[in-house]
């Protein structure tokens, strides 16, 4: 009799679950659990890899997508962006050709993209500067709630009503979104400039020098950069990680992605504290190295339970350390350029990260994803090590954040 109940809610919660690809009420939400469904579809962690880079496509214009945010009134932009996402959202409803799902799906990550520049931009200006510690908190900690949150709301929705009603629903939000937005008042910090080709290379470029000749963004982008190159592969590799080594469901890669999201809400809730308190290369380096080698170290345990406690302590040390990088970011960059060096480091970071997870979903295919885990995580923490000594000379009092 236990185990007919037993089977029976397991069932359900697979069902549950299976909704959960469907949810677009975070960007990054959606994304891993497509790549569980096409972990499932095909059985091919290289499989997984090339749908996660391809989606990461759109990343490589940032640098545009902050010109746009830098010239223009950044609100109307959001406005503009997320009204697009409502439309194409409402019309993959009602799309059942794949080959046109892709396509509009395609559109969609780039206002997307939009969306997740300008809305740091927004919510930069919107932050006093004596508390961009706790802004940056509070940001992080309502992103990670909707980690946590959305997929159970939408897989909710898909099973109570129907896949469509949950896109029609997402659309509207969207479109909630861009009405809202409007009513945000900002300084004005647009560029009137001539609006060529030319200009908009200059402004793209001007991203670029702006990073490399501040040693603090130098310094950050040179650790993102190698963060992207060998952890990118996690988005991809999870899912294989949790089917392929542990042998279990649906069920228990949602519990996994849930503790992901519980210890980043953690994490981003105690970081102002710990950031106030200690420097922050320092704090990048601790927390950041503890990071790596929790990551790592899922490769050599065998008991899921463990796995999921080191997830949510790794994830926990992760934003919090991500807390201070943000905050010494938004400092020691103008407003007025914020567009344009966002979108240079959001470029900057996605070749590197195309290649961590084409190259880990192969080898993980051939090894193994905890191998692979393994290996990226101790590669991870010798090149943070390696950048922190590097950087010796250049880590001046830019790094203190007080107040």
């Amino acid at each position: 009799m236990f185990k007919e109940i037993r089977n029976h809610v397991q069932k359900k919660l697979d069902k549950l679950f299976r909704g959960i690809p469907l949810v677009s009420l975070r960007l990054r939400v959606r994304l891993l659990r497509h790549d569980r469904a096409v972990y499932n579809l095909t059985g091919s962690a290289l499989n997984v890899g090339i749908f996660t880079s391809v989606s990461f496509i759109p990343r490589l214009f940032s640098p545009l997508y902050g010109t746009i945010a830098d010239r223009y009134d950044r609100t109307k932009v959001f406005a503009v962006a997320s009204g697009a996402m409502g439309v194409l959202i409402t019309a993959i409803a009602f799309v059942d050709r794949i080959a046109w799902i892709y396509p509009i799906w395609f559109v969609i990550s780039i206002f997307a993209m939009m969306i997740m520049n300008v809305r740091t931009l927004i919510m930069t200006e919107i932050m006093q500067k004596e508390n961009n510690l706790k802004g940056n908190s509070t940001v992080l900690i309502l992103l990670s709630i909707a980690r946590i949150v959305a997929p159970f709301a939408g897989g909710l929705i898909a099973v109570l009503w129907t896949p469509r009603w949950l896109l029609i629903l997402t659309s509207l939000i969207y479109l909630f979104a861009s009405a809202i937005i409007t009513r945000i008042r900002l300084q004005d910090s647009t560029d009137t400039g001539i609006r060529t080709a030319a200009g908009i290379l200059a402004n793209m470029k001007a991203g670029i020098a702006y990073i490399a000749n501040d040693s603090s963004l130098r310094f950050l982008a040179f650790i993102a950069i190698f963060w992207r190159l060998f952890l990118g592969l996690q988005l991809s590799l999870f899912v294989v990680y949790v089917k392929m080594y542990f042998g279990l469901g649906s069920t228990a890669y949602g519990l996994f992605m849930t503790c992901i999201g519980v210890g980043s809400i953690a994490g981003s809730l105690f970081g102002p504290v710990i950031a106030k308190r200690v420097e922050i290369s320092r704090l990048v380096v601790v927390g950041l190295g503890a990071h790596y080698l929790l990551f790592a170290s899922l490769g050599l345990i065998h008991d899921f339970n463990l796995a999921l406690a080191i997830v949510l302590a790794s994830y926990a040390l992760f934003y919090t350390t991500l807390v201070g990088i943000h905050s010494v970011r938004d400092r020691v960059t103008r407003a007025d350029i914020r567009g344009r060096v966002y979108g240079s480091i959001t470029a900057l970071l996605t070749p590197p990260g195309i290649a961590s997870m084409l190259l880990g979903g192969y080898l993980a295919g051939m090894y193994g994803a905890e191998k692979i885990m393994l290996g990226a995580g101790i590669l991870a923490f010798v090149s943070l090590i390696g950048t922190w000594l590097a950087f010796s000379r250049e880590r001046t009092a830019v790094f203190e954040i007080g107040g």
